[in-house]
């Protein structure tokens, strides 16, 4: 058990290590990221588009200053939970250890190579 918790701390360690490294800071804020950092100025209980916790998560966001790195960080982290979510899930249906690696390399093929679309925000 131990071994297993080991393997997917690695895992998770270096999704939100290498999403936080290859973000390049010559790219600017996409205009949605833009539109999702201002719902944090305008607190409400829904939007047509997007639930309140991305206004709420906003909010957070601005109150630690604004930066990009923190702007990039919550998605990475999102990113990360959900391979811990989906871990865990394989691990209570009976999955051996190989399992929950197998079910990562299905899912994104590229990301023990970590490439380029394991990297990018829509395989969050």
């Amino acid at each position: 058990m131990k071994n297993r918790n080991l393997v997917l701390l690695s895992f998770v360690a270096l999704k939100l290590l290498l999403q936080l490294i290859a973000i390049n800071p010559l790219y600017e804020l996409h205009r949605d990221e833009y539109l999702h950092l201002d719902l944090g100025n305008h607190l409400a209980w829904g939007y047509i588009s997007v639930p309140p916790f991305t206004a709420a998560l906003s909010f957070l966001i601005i109150s630690m200053g604004k930066s990009v790195f923190w702007i990039k960080f919550f998605p990475a982290l999102f990113g990360a939970l959900t391979l811990v979510v989906v871990w865990k899930t394989v691990e209570a249906l009976g999955g051996q250890l190989f399992c929950p690696f197998a079910q990562r390399v299905v899912r994104d093929p590229l990301s023990p190579v970590a490439g380029q679309y394991s990297l990018s925000t829509q395989f969050i």
